[in-house]
């Protein structure tokens, strides 16, 4: 649904991370059991599709996070794979401390991931003449 509104990345990198804490309030335990007992569980033919819901939502972020790039809306010198994997797990690991009910909304805390995150991934005159890593495709 949200990569199908034709947005620009930082939009809609911004939707799924709102889409993600949102979904943490309704499927806490689910997240939890998965986070916790995801080795396990795999062994099993029934849950068969948290694989393949894996790999669709991978592919979905890195997709966003490419064309951002690709569109200079972020930097070009970071994997999108380590990028992909540094949003989902601190956005996951929220799940154990993170309330509906709290001081924040979904929203909010999104927002506030956000702050912190976009700085490090937007493009900027200011950040090209820091050293740079080198992107890898294996990870």
């Amino acid at each position: 649904e949200i990569v199908e509104r034709e947005q620009d990345p930082v939009t809609t990198l911004r939707e799924l991370i709102v889409a993600a804490f949102v979904s943490l309030g309704p499927h806490r335990a689910a997240i939890t059991v998965i986070q916790n007992e995801r080795n396990y569980l795999s062994q099993f033919p029934r849950f068969a599709y948290l694989t393949k819901a894996e790999t669709d939502v991978r592919r979905i972020w890195i997709k966003v996070i490419e064309d951002g790039i690709a569109q200079g809306k972020f930097r070009d010198d970071l994997d999108p794979v380590i990028a992909y994997r540094f949003l989902r797990d601190s956005v996951w690991v929220a799940v154990r401390w993170f309330t509906p009910s709290g001081k924040l909304s979904a929203e909010q805390l999104a927002d506030q991931y956000l702050l912190l995150v976009m700085e490090g991934l937007q493009a900027s005159g200011s950040k090209k003449s820091r050293p740079t890593a080198k992107r890898t495709t294996n990870n």
